[in-house]
């Protein structure tokens, strides 16, 4: 009996092969669409999932005040931390410090940079779920100059040489031993480290200094507890840890807190942690839009369900006065619609593993095929599929059974309500296209805004270096060298650069006779980083190298910090950072400019001279480019010990800011595309059957008088005004939800209203073309046929 229902599903499916290729095109793209976005929330859900003991690892955090004003959640600690966590709290079972890197290795002749590489303790193994693929988690990690790569890494440095036991030089300085081989972390981990090595190493280079200075806060510190349910405990006795450290009179607003690994990636309030964070919005946004993608499709096949009625309803009921039970007739519009949507299935997953690599590049996640057959994602799938089959099969198969034999045979084909019911459909169809073009192109217009928007610096033209130790310690032959170069401008070498962030420290500053505490980002730097950046004066002066107080006294504050501290004399004020005994002034006043991202208000800013600490270097260039860059490559070579020249331009490395919004407008138009596209397949089926039906109407009109342009009208006119009424839905909500989205930054764009017009013309434009060549085709017919139809 099955089988006989099946046969007649597959003869009814290719009697009417224009619907089915039309349901069978949207709904693989549906199904496509909703599995690969099924994929990449899971993905972004289930980030450090994988460790065994990721509900009892966290790290230390701390929120930063500015007199009572949350400024910032830094992820920095001081390196004893560790020791300190582990003395007080006996539900701590063992603590793990980074610090990340990026060094050059060498062996024998061959230099790789390591972008991804961390010190970590020796619990590093046991802590989080990392395997080992050669050597021991108990030592691996015990010994100082102790190092672990990764398989990929190895395989890269060495070729098919043995790694373990053989010794690689970091920076070209410090002999390492390769003391085990771990996985390559091709899971959504923070952890993606090629190499890793032992933290005992920095207390032999770095001396007892590492432990013993409690304000070097350059380290991040995870500790696991033994039981999960302790964490209350701990995150009790942290701010009296805190003060036992520091006296009892510490600055309350600096306050520990503590953070689970499975919250850094989504839940994080903290920036500049070097690790990879994703964006809760983004996957809500997928998520609707890829349902609504499907429901179009759904809705199309329900629409050309209901276009078909005229020959299924005639077809059921005389099968039902031939003596069909209605549950036989339910079984056979339900077996139909399950091998469309099993046809659709098939072909969905073809889509998915052919656009899975593009799609996963563009998210920036790792998603592969064999994904797909994971538990969460079988799941999602299987609740996909049940969505759809409940709109494509059992509703349909519902109403069908329950129509009336005598309606039926009379001709009452289609009610009024159903007319309605299918309107409404193609409203809601043209209702979600709108908004989504809407949104992708305010979107464009916010990044556009961004893109020419005076970020209070100039980028153009200044490349920028990661400044290794070696160029640090010799940073003053290499600026001369670079300097002396024909069509360099300036150099300077800071700890930050503009969209890389900034750290925050305390500073003192003399307001009335007293000194108050004042929490505010800085930026250390040598004597040029705000020549060389371009970055406007408007009070005071810059540093001065004949002067050499400056080298240790000498404070420059951004606009915001003028007026955070409220003084009536900023130049010449006494000032100082919090760690420096030394007495210190405010020299000048520069122009407010954008540290961080433009998504984020403009922060008190304070900059004076520590270029020892420079994590980066900055060239101004002037046009010849080729012939500049070229010179300055052969100084590196010469005076960076082999680290690659590998350079950016800093108007192009601060726009990856915009990278989510870009990410966001592409997908956003993909996905407008997609939606029009089923949309207007559905509707060109639907018109179709409409015109089939007003057929003898058409006649009539034409005998009666009318000619083909009110044919026409008459045929168009109708779409017209459902374009209309899903105008007035989708312009407020998408007002609304793109207003709540602009919001996120501080300085955006008006809105802009000619969004609606482009979406409303290009949506008028590609519905016409829709529907314009059937109603042509009709609008033309010869009225006697027309009236001899039926």
């Amino acid at each position: 009996m099955l089988l006989y229902h099946f046969i007649l599903a597959l003869r009814s499916i290719l009697r009417n092969k224009v619907p089915f290729f039309i349901n069978i095109f949207g709904l693989s793209i549906g199904l496509a669409s909703c599995i690969i976005i099924t994929m990449y929330v899971n993905y972004e859900l289930s980030h450090d999932g994988f460790h065994v003991n990721k509900d009892r690892i966290h790290r230390v955090i701390y929120e930063s005040f500015r007199r009572g004003e949350i400024s910032q959640f830094i992820p920095w600690t001081p390196a004893a931390l560790s020791k300190d966590l582990r003395d007080e709290f006996p539900q701590i079972e063992s603590t793990c410090r980074t610090m990340d890197g990026s060094p050059l290795v060498s062996y024998k002749n061959t230099d790789i940079s390591l972008n991804k590489f961390s010190y970590v303790d020796s619990a590093f193994f046991k802590m989080f779920s990392i395997e080992l693929l050669k050597g021991n988690a108990e030592d691996v990690l015990n010994k100082p100059f102790s190092i672990v790569l990764s398989e990929t890494f190895a395989q890269k440095l060495f070729g098919e040489v043995e790694p373990l036991g053989k010794f690689i030089e970091l920076e070209k300085n410090h002999p390492y031993l390769v003391t085990g081989i771990m996985e390559d972390l091709n899971k959504n981990s923070q952890f993606e480290y090629d190499a890793v090595a032992s933290f005992t190493t920095l207390l032999k280079t770095k001396g007892d200094s590492v432990m013993v200075n409690r304000s070097n806060w350059n380290y991040q510190t995870f500790f696991m507890l033994r039981n999960a349910s302790d964490i209350d405990q701990v995150q009790a006795g942290l701010m009296p840890l805190h003060k036992k450290i520091y006296g009892e009179d510490v600055d309350e607003e600096f306050e520990p807190h503590t953070e689970q690994l499975e919250d850094i990636y989504l839940e994080s309030k903290v920036v500049g942690d070097f690790f990879r964070h994703g964006n809760k919005t983004m996957i809500l946004v997928f998520a609707i839009v890829a349902l609504l993608i499907l429901g179009i499709a759904c809705i199309n096949y329900f629409n050309l369900f209901l276009a078909q009625g005229k020959k299924k309803q005639k077809e059921f009921a005389i099968r039902k006065t031939l003596g069909g039970s209605s549950g036989n007739i339910l079984k056979q519009s339900f077996i139909e619609s399950l091998v469309i949507l099993f046809l659709s299935l098939g072909i969905a997953f073809s889509i998915v593993e052919l656009s899975l690599s593009p799609i996963s590049e563009a998210l920036n996640v790792k998603l592969s095929p064999t994904q797909i057959f994971s538990l969460e994602n079988v799941m999602a799938i299987v609740v996909i599929f049940s969505f759809a089959l409940l709109i494509t099969g059992i509703l349909p198969s519902y109403l069908l059974s329950k129509q009336k034999i005598l309606t039926v045979l009379k001709g009452s084909l289609q009610s009024n309500r159903s007319i309605i019911f299918r309107k409404s459909l193609l409203i809601f169809q043209f209702a979600v296209a709108l908004v989504l073009i809407a949104s992708t192109l305010v979107i464009y217009a916010q990044l556009q805004y961004l893109e020419s928007k005076d970020m209070g610096f100039t980028g153009e033209g200044v490349i920028i270096l990661n400044a290794n130790d070696k160029l640090v310690e010799n940073y003053t032959s290499f600026k001369t060298a670079v300097s002396s170069v024909t069509g360099v401008e300036s150099a300077s070498f800071s700890n930050q650069i503009p969209g890389r962030g900034g750290s925050t420290q305390g500073f003192k500053v003399e307001k009335n006779g007293q000194e108050e505490d004042y929490g505010m980002r800085s930026i250390c730097t040598d004597h040029d980083f705000i020549k060389t950046l371009g970055i406007k004066i408007i009070e005071g002066r810059d540093f001065d190298r004949t002067l050499s107080s400056d080298s240790f006294g000498a404070y420059i504050i951004n606009q915001r910090a003028q007026e955070f501290l409220d003084l009536q004399n900023t130049v010449g004020n006494p000032f100082r950072v919090w760690w420096s005994a030394k007495p210190g002034k405010i020299i000048g006043v520069i122009e407010d400019f954008h540290l961080t991202s433009p998504r984020a208000e403009v922060e008190p800013l304070v900059i004076y001279l520590r270029p020892s600490w420079a994590q980066f270097l900055s060239i101004k260039i002037d046009g010849r480019h080729s012939q500049t860059l070229d010179e300055i490559e052969t100084i590196w070579k010469e005076e960076a010990g082999g680290f690659p020249f590998d350079y950016a331009y800093l108007n192009e490395d601060f726009k990856r800011v915009f990278t989510s919004e870009k990410r966001l407008m592409s997908l956003f138009g993909y996905f407008s595309l997609l939606t029009i596209l089923i949309a207007c397949l559905g509707l060109l089926g639907l018109i179709s059957f409409v015109i089939e039906w007003k057929t003898k109407e058409i006649g009539v009109r034409k005998v009666l008088g009318s000619n083909s342009n009110a044919i026409l009208t008459l045929l168009t006119g109708e779409y017209l005004r459902l374009i209309a009424i899903s105008l007035l839905l989708s312009v407020p909500t998408t007002y609304f939800l793109m207003n709540q989205w602009l919001d996120t930054f501080v300085s955006h764009v008006a809105f802009p209203y000619w969004t609606f017009f482009v979406a409303i013309i290009f949506i008028i434009a590609i519905a016409i073309l829709t529907v314009g060549y059937h109603s042509i085709k009709a609008s033309n017919m010869n009225p006697i046929s027309a009236l001899r139809y039926e």
